[in-house]
């Protein structure tokens, strides 16, 4: 589980919105606030901070990429801009995957923050520097907190930071560890998942979850989909397994390194004499393929469902797709289905094979002795074919001589005899073997020699290059793209990869065709367990997410992405410690080659400690100041927003101070302005409802009415003339052509096309004005009696709250 903490320690007191000369800080600093806590709705408040601070947040999320900060306006962008405008000491800690991330702006002596980037578990040629700590432990000197350093020291220099612990020396208790769960466990809790799906039974949600957690992009199902077709689940098994090998390396477990060799071995008895002996075949003749196939594989796991998927995979990368399908199908029923031998005289087996369907062509190497007089094969009923049943239709139709056996899952049998001559000389051999499906002791049982005995093969005879499907070319090809690299730049840590790689680093597509970037990390010595665990992360948003792959091969990490890796993200995410020597590769495409090594110790140099934020903070900060053209409306924090008119329970009113800022239609509001003054009208000024912060309303007042020009930050411009009577009814006359579109009760609109007037438009306040008095005309005869104008801003203000009570149908 993620865990980020935000601690404010703000100069000046928080400023206090119950008194009117500090309420228009207050919003400032709450909307900023409000930004920041509720940018995910998942923290709470620290009751009580006790290493420093004011005010306090904690959350605690699922997901290792829930907290990925400064991506864009998260919260410590969002942190960064409220340090600025209240200086103080601001501190963030957090998880960002499988390490802790600590941040410090202290923006009353410098606008600079720190931060530091630690993996919980360190490289294992890492010997964690005390320089480091000490650089650490004096940001913190004559600021606002004060944390138990002696703690921190004791978690920084241990074998594993935890996350509870690092959190709780700041005064912070609540915070979750981030679950690392031991390796074999996950294993275990795979074969249990594995076995049940394979036998099509239901797997328990606890087994799931910690599985699907450190899976990410393939989940595995509660059970299997009745619109499964046959093999499908037994495909989807030997991929995740791959992918939890990827993930967490392969398991010491004697069972699972069994599986992977022999599975492994259908790449050399294909390469080998075996192969001129196998067959293949439909129907029936696919059923006798796989069991003559099957006969090359240790004996002990022929029957295990999760060794014939991963052997199903094996036979399809090396393009051996005629038994594919036959693996995977037995994977899934083999928990319930047993095994049928025929034994039939030597020379009808042609005849046999031509009936069996099987393909005359295949198995032409005879492993018989020269004389022979039975021939055997082995059906393994995977599809809807009861091979007894068949069977025994075909050796009465041609009247033969021979010997079915037909085996069930459980180890029970039937024998059924065409002959005198096969005799069942050892009862108890013979129950030994069906239970394992020992071939050759079978026969041996009715004093046969072998006669399904497979041909001659040597383990890793086979010496092409094996291909484990369309990953491993692209790996390949990634991996050739480094066989030629310049010098290695020197860098003293990864910190410099700030100022020496771009921030984001983007793929677009061009003509049909994507940029593939290429990133490696090669430590000087082997590190399996920093690798895997780096390797999860670098499947986190921000870096490959689904775009990618990720792979650990020897002493290297691999990482490939057709989408955007930012490099803040990747400096994060290696820490702040890399041992000496480790280079790092990245080819971004279209020539564009870093190659950098570390070469020195870190900690002796500033730059170790300096922020990964990206600036995206600073162009937000800055957009904020221009108002006409911004898609997000003016926010409440705005310099531009100057006071407080009128708070009420849903809105707040504030007075605008454009302070140079320009309408893009300014020569047109001019000319209305001009317009409006020429009728008597008195400019009141501007203001903005933060529910409509897309709009500045400029407001004049008449004695008889008010008029506003609407000045959309977008575009456009809209003219009004406006009157609330005592029957809290309202009479508007607007160039707005949408005005009303929705039925309010109390409001007449009266519409002016504004268009009439382009090359006239100084005329235009003069005609709204007629019209707008014929109306108000027609109301007092109606009795109707016009609420007082005040020629003030305020009283525009309270007069358009009304106006916008009764559009929202409040009381």
């Amino acid at each position: 589980m993620a865990t980020s903490v935000l601690i404010f320690a703000p100069q000046n007191p928080i400023p206090n919105r119950a008194l009117p000369e500090e309420k228009m800080a207050a919003i400032r600093w709450e909307k900023r606030l409000s930004e920041i806590i509720h940018y995910r709705s998942d923290y709470k408040e620290i009751k009580s901070l006790k290493k420093g601070g004011t005010i306090g947040y904690i959350a605690n999320k699922g997901k290792l990429d829930d907290f990925n900060l400064g991506e864009f306006s998260d919260e410590l962008v969002g942190l960064t801009i409220l340090g600025k405008q209240y200086p103080g000491d601001y501190l963030a800690i957090w998880t960002f995957g499988h390490a802790i991330h600590t941040f410090l702006l202290r923006s009353s002596l410098s606008p600079v923050p720190k931060e530091i980037s630690f993996r919980l578990v360190p490289p294992l040629s890492i010997k964690r520097s005390p320089e480091v700590f000490a650089g650490f432990r004096s940001w913190f000197e004559g600021s606002a907190f004060s944390p138990d350093f002696k703690a921190l020291e004791q978690e920084y220099m241990g074998t594993e930071i935890s996350v509870v612990n690092w959190i709780k020396a700041f005064g912070v208790t609540g915070a979750k560890e981030i679950k690392r769960l031991d390796n074999e466990f996950l294993w275990e809790d795979f074969e249990k998942v594995a076995l049940l799906l394979l036998s099509n039974k239901e797997v328990p949600a606890s087994l799931l979850k910690n599985l699907n957690e450190e899976l990410k992009e393939k989940k595995l199902p509660k059970k299997r989909k009745a619109s499964n077709k046959p093999g499908e689940m037994a495909r989807m098994i030997a991929d995740i397994e791959y992918d939890l090998r990827e993930v967490v390396g392969e398991s010491e477990n004697a069972l699972w390194k069994e599986r992977n060799r022999a599975a492994h071995f259908y790449w050399d008895i294909t390469d080998d004499q075996a192969l001129q002996s196998l067959t293949v075949g439909l129907g029936m003749g696919e059923l006798a393929s796989l069991g003559r196939l099957l006969a090359h594989y240790p004996m002990e796991i022929r029957r295990d469902p999760i060794f014939l998927a991963l052997a199903g995979i094996q036979a399809e990368s090396a393009n051996g797709h005629v038994f594919v399908e036959s693996f995977f199908s037995f994977a899934e029923c083999v928990h319930e289905v047993g095994f049928t031998l025929a034994i039939y005289p030597y020379d009808q087996r042609s005849q046999f094979w031509e009936w069996c369907r099987m393909d005359p062509e295949s198995g032409y190497i005879d492993m018989s002795s020269d004389d022979s007089v039975w021939a055997a094969d082995l059906f393994l009923p995977f599809k809807k074919i009861v091979p007894g049943e068949q069977l025994k239709k075909w050796f009465e139709k041609q009247n033969v001589e021979g010997l079915i056996l037909d085996v069930e899952a459980d180890g029970s049998y039937r024998l059924h005899s065409y002959t005198e001559e096969i005799v069942l000389h050892d009862k108890e051999k013979l129950e030994s073997a069906v239970k394992i499906m020992d071939i050759p002791q079978i026969f041996s049982a009715f004093g046969l020699p072998d006669l399904l005995k497979p041909g001659e093969w040597q383990e890793g005879s086979y010496s092409g290059e094996k291909d484990n499907g369309q990953w491993e070319d692209k790996r390949r090809d990634s991996i050739k793209r480094c066989s030629s690299l310049p010098a290695p730049v020197a860098i003293s840590s990864v910190k410099d990869l700030l100022e020496l790689l771009p921030k984001q680093i983007r793929f677009r597509t061009q003509n049909n065709s994507q940029e593939q970037m290429v990133f490696r990390l090669l430590l000087p010595a082997p590190d399996d367990a920093f690798l895997r665990s780096l390797a999860k992360d670098f499947k986190l948003r921000g870096l490959t997410e689904n775009y990618g792959d990720v792979w650990v091969e020897g002493n290297a990490l691999w990482a490939t992405t057709y989408s955007e890796m930012i490099t803040s993200f990747i400096v994060r995410i290696m820490g702040s410690e890399l041992p000496s020597q480790s280079t790092l590769f990245l080819d971004a495409g279209k020539n564009k080659i870093y190659h950098y090594e570390i070469r020195t110790e870190p900690g002796s140099n500033e730059g170790f400690y300096r922020s990964s934020l990206n600036p995206s903070g600073e162009s937000q900060e800055e957009s904020s100041k221009k108002v006409f053209g911004s898609y997000n409306g003016i926010p409440e924090y705005s310099p531009l927003l100057v006071d407080v008119l009128l708070e009420t329970k849903n809105r707040i009113y504030f007075k605008v101070d454009l302070a140079g800022e320009k309408p893009k239609d300014e020569k047109k509001i001019d000319i209305l302005d001009k317009a409006l003054q020429d009728l008597g009208m008195i400019p009141l000024g501007d203001f903005l409802c933060n529910q409509l912060n897309n709009i500045i309303v400029r407001g004049y007042a008449h004695e008889e009415f008010y008029a506003v020009i609407m000045l959309p930050i977008i575009e456009g411009w809209t003219l009004e003339f406006a009157n609330e009577f005592e029957d809290d009814t309202f009479l508007t006359t607007t160039t707005n052509l949408s005005a009303g579109i929705l039925a309010v009760d109390k409001i007449t609109y009266q519409k002016v096309n504004p268009k009439n007037y382009e090359q006239r438009l100084k005329i235009l306040p003069w005609e709204m004005r007629r019209l707008h008095r014929e109306q108000m005309e027609i109301r007092k005869k109606e009795g109707k009696k016009c609420k007082p104008i005040q020629p003030t801003l305020l009283g525009l203000v309270e007069t358009m709250e009304s106006c916008v009570k009764k559009q929202l149908r409040e009381s």
